[in-house]
């Protein structure tokens, strides 16, 4: 946690953590209403997160993966993953 390290205390620290989380939820039923009666939206809607997922990955976990362990396994690893989703993809209809 961030808060600990500057002199928040656990309790607040995990209370403030939980409430910051409050807004998923609410915002999950309100997308799958919005999805239920608009079908039309969710193409679009998914390319968002992935274009999304990729963006943070490339830009914000990439490059601290680099500073912490050596190219060939973040390679690796990266290359795994994508092989165990595609191979989901084909697997589960």
């Amino acid at each position: 946690s961030v808060l600990i390290p500057r002199g928040v205390s656990k309790s607040r620290a995990a209370a403030l953590s939980v409430l910051t989380d409050v807004s998923q939820p609410l915002l999950a039923v309100a997308t799958y209403a919005v999805l239920v009666a608009a079908p039309v939206v969710l193409p679009p809607t998914l390319g968002f997160a992935v274009g999304a997922i990729i963006c943070l990955t490339v830009v914000e976990l990439l490059p601290e993966a680099y500073t912490q362990a050596h190219e060939i396994g973040i390679g690796v690893t990266a290359a795994v993953a994508m092989s165990a989703v595609a191979l989901l993809r084909v697997l589960v209809p």
